[in-house]
């Protein structure tokens, strides 16, 4: 399997209404490192510049991180993170990390 489909299949296993809520734009493959086997990386649009990357690692369970870029930099700063996420809650993770990440940050 390649980049490109490993980004389809996780793009596909995020729920609908997830993608609503959170604003999910302009949906790109990651490639494979010595970390992970393939990842998807995409705008979201409830805030300007913020963004989130979806790694599948070699163990096939999700990192997920939520992160914006510096403004006059392309420096990532990263609001939130969870490892070990399963396919099934996706959904339920992106949308607590972009609505609320503060509330998200004090629960991990």
């Amino acid at each position: 399997m390649n980049h490109v489909d490993i980004a389809n299949t996780i793009a596909r296993q995020i729920p609908m209404m997830d993608k609503m809520a959170i604003g999910y734009r302009r949906p790109r493959s990651m490639d494979e490192t010595g970390e992970r086997s393939g990842g998807l990386n995409f705008k979201v649009n409830t805030q300007p510049q913020r963004f989130c990357d979806i790694e599948l690692l070699w163990n096939d369970t999700y990192r997920v991180t939520y992160f914006r870029i510096k403004r006059g930099s392309l420096d990532r700063i990263t609001l939130a993170t969870a490892d070990q996420v399963y396919a099934d809650c996706l959904g339920t993770t992106l949308y607590n990390m972009t609505q609320a990440t503060d509330q998200y940050n004090a629960q991990a």
